[in-house]
């Protein structure tokens, strides 16, 4: 593990130099974390080039106006010398993957994106809740009502970025809409979406594989919105069939 800069973004990453024998794969972490929410992921690196970003304003990244526009500059400068990888998402990270994807496409193998949406709106309750925090609860809250082990709970809060990552994330999270895009799209995507994941349903997952004709869609049962701690077997298998097709 390295963690390393790549442009104007720090990178937590699984070879330095990547192996050019191994397909990268380039990891965004949703609002509100850093790139240590990926530890459920780590065991890709022996198949794998894991690059994973941390979103700006964190971790020695530069900071951004809190504007997807200007996210996805930071993210596509950061990446502008890695000549091919898979991205994937979760939640703002894939909003934001999918937005790279529609503008750098050139460079993208595939798109995965994990309970996450093309439209992604924040209830102004969560908003609320952050406002004059001195601490990110992001993680506890998101863990709250799962069967996820203490010490998993305890790894996703550390993940957590600072109270005001998680608010620039969120106003983020209300300006991307790209589903008038979808269907522009045709790289492979493999989207991956929950029955009970009351911040992403799976009716957002549901529309964009009716929208994206070169997608395919993973209905996982039970994982709620923390699907890469929650199964992270059956995410890092699906990952897996997903880049090495039989």
């Amino acid at each position: 593990m390295h963690d390393v800069r790549l442009g104007p973004l720090s990178a937590r990453v699984s070879h330095w130099p990547l192996r050019i024998n191994l397909p990268s794969l380039v990891l965004l972490h949703g609002a509100g974390f850093t790139a240590g929410f990926w530890q459920p992921q780590w065991v890709l690196q022996n198949r794998l080039n894991l690059i994973c970003l941390n979103l700006p304003g964190r971790c020695g990244a530069d900071n951004a106006e809190p504007h997807v526009q200007d996210y996805l500059q930071l993210i596509e400068a950061a990446l502008q010398e890695i000549p091919a990888y898979f991205v994937m998402g979760h939640s703002l990270g894939g909003g934001l993957a999918l937005g790279h994807c529609l503008a750098a496409a050139h460079q993208v193998q595939g798109l995965i994106m994990v309970n996450s949406g093309a439209r992604l709106k924040v209830a102004p309750a969560v908003t609320a809740m952050l406002q004059g925090a001195t601490q990110n609860p992001l993680g506890q809250m998101l863990s709250a009502g799962s069967t996820l082990p203490v010490q998993d709970i305890a790894h996703i809060s550390a993940a957590a970025g600072s109270v005001q990552n998680a608010l620039a994330d969120f106003a983020v999270c209300n300006e991307i809409d790209f589903m008038p895009q979808l269907p522009s799209l045709k790289l492979p995507v493999l989207i991956v979406g929950c029955d009970n994941d009351p911040l992403t349903p799976f009716k957002y997952s549901q529309f964009m594989a009716d929208n994206i004709s070169t997608s395919r869609l993973l209905l996982v049962e039970g994982g709620g919105h923390l699907l890469p701690w929650a199964r992270p077997e059956q995410l890092n298998q699906a990952v897996l069939d997903f880049i090495f097709p039989a």
